[in-house]
């Protein structure tokens, strides 16, 4: 690890840390203190992971873009006032989308899509807050619903029904909001024929 301070034992001009084998981590500058201008972070394999751009301590709005470390983008968004505003997008290594999401203050608001390496919806849900409501849906390659789950208020999990591969209702289970198991529990075998029931 590398830097300087002023006369106040603040963080003042370029410091620098390293992994162990003295490859780059860590790059910035400061002025008393404060991150000023860009700051870089690298992986252990030398490709850089973000670049992030101060102005006076506070990072500058913008898009932003991270990085694997194998060099090819991760994640992108964009910063307004210090939290993340808008759109959230995390990437495959081909350059595919694997997840699509809004945020709103830094918080996931709306909804969340994750998809397969192939393009094909993987779950979607809606948050609000970060907290998940209302129906949130789980997609088995070929696009058949492979779990359905109900929230209610705060993220709380009202009710659950699973599904077998070839589309047959093998679990169903019900909670209350404050999270009782209510009414008949069931599960199915694969051949569609009760396996449980409990009231």
């Amino acid at each position: 690890e590398r830097g300087a301070q002023d006369g106040q034992g603040r963080e003042h001009g370029i410091s620098s840390e390293c992994f162990p084998d003295g490859t780059l981590k860590l790059r910035g500058d400061w002025r008393h203190g404060l991150p000023e201008g860009e700051h870089q972070r690298y992986h252990a394999t030398g490709k850089l992971s973000e670049a992030t751009v101060y102005r006076d301590g506070k990072q500058v709005d913008g898009p932003v873009q991270t990085f694997d470390e194998n060099g090819k983008l991760s994640t992108s968004y964009t910063m307004r006032d210090q939290s993340i505003e808008g759109e959230h997008l995390t990437y495959f290594p081909d350059g595919k989308v694997s997840s699509r999401s809004e945020v709103k203050q830094g918080k996931s608001n709306g909804l969340t899509t994750s998809y397969y390496p192939d393009g094909a919806v993987r779950s979607t849900m809606t948050e609000v807050n970060k907290l998940r409501t209302g129906e949130a849906l789980e997609f088995y390659p070929d696009g058949k619903v492979k779990s359905r789950k109900q929230y209610g208020d705060k993220d709380v999990l009202l009710s659950v029904q699973r599904y077998s591969p070839r589309g047959v209702l093998v679990l169903e289970r019900k909670w209350d909001q404050q999270l009782r198991e209510q009414g008949t529990s069931r599960s199915w075998y694969e051949s569609g024929k009760p396996e449980q029931s409990i009231d």
